[in-house]
């Protein structure tokens, strides 16, 4: 594509609307000529039976190869309808082809149609493409004068995914004061977001940290060990000024290595052994939850048999 439309463009125009309509005739002939006769060895044709797959194969890769071609000539040639003439309705329906299209309405002044067919791809869940659709969206939606429908549709994006971004462009919309509001509403909902690593993430990038201690204390029991990514990112930014919060973030990846027996991460486990041994110095009030002593001993009791991981604690 970037090919043909670099080409279109260094060429003298006569010279390049020939050459472009002389490669498209070419890729008309082709798709006009009969199929090879050449058939696939029997066992890719059981392989493909066996995918699902249409048998007759050969057919619907030639149409795709014909259809991507001509795409690329009718956009080197700037002709968009015909561009998007030639996406199939299963194409139009995949996010990432939708914003594609979208964007050629809009830059053609047609909002409308824009909206038109990203609707018709709305995305499910975190499904691919689904921040690119939403900001596809949220632009069609503005060139309309939709500016409310806009505003809905970044705070329904927040709540669903805890894009600090949605929620940043949201609140520059809001009058003054309204803003703080708001954004006191949004961090309670990713306090409460039932994916806590999303919750985790959102409030370090924020940042919050004071809300990402509250959080972790308040749903320490859900902390799951495993998670290792978001766990250290929160322990690392919380062990300066929320050192409870960190020490919970640590004990929980140690009890998962522990329990799952998972000797690769012994020599992590025992540095966060540390790690919460050096917070311990700075927490003055564990609250409800167990000292260090206490977490310590009940390791050795309940894991006395994990020699891999013992011979690593100093």
């Amino acid at each position: 594509m970037a090919l043909l439309t670099g080409l279109s463009r260094a060429w003298p125009r006569p010279w390049a609307t020939g050459g472009l309509a002389h490669l498209k005739g070419l890729i008309q002939s082709f798709d006009a000529a009969p199929l090879d006769a050449t058939e696939d060895h029997p066992a890719l044709q059981f392989l493909r039976e066996l995918r699902g797959r249409s048998a007759n194969y050969a057919a619907q890769r030639k149409k795709r190869f014909v259809q991507m071609h001509l795409r690329e000539v009718a956009l080197a040639q700037g002709d968009t309808e015909t561009y998007i003439s030639l996406f199939s309705p299963t194409d139009l329906a995949r996010p990432t082809v939708a914003v594609e299209v979208a964007a050629l309405w809009s830059a053609a002044g047609n909002h409308n149609a824009a909206l038109d067919v990203l609707e018709g791809a709305r995305p499910k869940g975190k499904e691919a493409g689904r921040q690119a659709w939403d900001a596809a969206y949220i632009h069609a939606l503005i060139a309309s004068g939709r500016e409310d429908e806009a505003q809905a549709h970044r705070w329904r994006c927040f709540t669903e995914t805890l894009d600090p971004e949605m929620l940043r462009a949201h609140l520059k919309q809001l009058p003054d004061f309204d803003d703080l509001e708001v954004e006191e509403a949004a961090k309670a909902h990713a306090a409460t977001f039932k994916d806590l690593n999303a919750a985790i993430a959102f409030f370090l990038a924020w940042p919050d940290l004071r809300g990402l201690a509250t959080m972790i204390e308040t749903r320490a029991e859900t902390l799951n060990g495993t998670h290792v990514a978001p766990l250290s990112d929160a322990a690392d930014a919380l062990r300066a000024r929320h050192p409870l919060a960190a020490a919970l973030c640590w004990r929980a990846m140690i009890e998962a290595a522990l329990w799952e027996s998972a000797k690769s991460r012994y020599a992590q486990a025992a540095d966060h052994l540390m790690d919460c041994a050096a917070a311990d110095i700075e927490i003055e009030d564990y609250g409800a939850f167990e000292s260090h002593d206490a977490f310590v001993r009940r390791l050795r009791k309940g894991y006395a048999h994990k020699a891999g991981f013992w011979t690593r604690v100093t």
